[in-house]
């Protein structure tokens, strides 16, 4: 091959390389912002669309919708378990049946009157039930998303390795080609 169309292989080379080096740096990103959140979700702070705000735009509205879905299942489950939960309480108070237990865990939620007190446990039961849902629902998709990101990033850094090594070749042909239709003098 000539030096001519050498050099046009190595400019194109050298700008898939740039190309796919950019896609990695944005891949880099991507999923710095899918472990921030995913460290957000875990670590169980009361998340605020500022706390979301922090993981970058591109991830802020699915945050938004997971959080909106998650607080939603939370809601419910915590109708589900007040209603079963004051209806034990009831019966235990009634004397209806005699269960130590269920005694002690009810304690946790009397006040000195010995009246329920359902914001502690409503609130107790929502922080159960979002931890819950983020555990089972959220975390397997980010962490899902996180294993795709890192397989596009081991695919381009195979693929740059390879571009990189053809160049290398690219470069040396040029050279011998180079010196080859070099007229020489004298």
């Amino acid at each position: 091959m000539g030096s001519a169309l050498l050099t046009l292989r190595q400019i194109s080379l050298q700008r898939n390389i740039n190309d796919h080096q950019f896609q990695l740096i944005n891949l880099n990103r991507k999923l710095q912002r899918f472990t921030r959140l995913s460290s957000l979700l875990s670590s169980g702070i009361n998340l605020s669309p500022s706390a979301i705000a922090s993981v970058g735009g591109e991830l802020f509205g699915d945050a938004l919708d997971s959080m909106g879905y998650a607080q939603t299942w939370a809601e419910g489950r915590v109708d589900d378990q007040m209603a079963a939960y004051t209806n034990a309480y009831e019966q235990l108070k009634n004397g209806k049946y005699n269960d130590s237990g269920l005694g002690a865990q009810c304690a946790l939620y009397e006040d000195e009157n010995g009246q329920l007190i359902t914001e502690f446990a409503e609130e107790k039961f929502y922080k159960e039930a979002l931890k819950e849902y983020i555990e089972q629902e959220v975390m397997p998709l980010l962490n899902e998303q996180e294993k795709e990101i890192e397989d596009e990033k081991t695919n381009l850094e195979t693929l740059i390795q390879q571009e990189e090594a053809e160049l290398q070749s690219v470069e040396q042909a040029k050279e011998q080609a180079i010196q080859r239709e070099t007229i020489k003098l004298g």
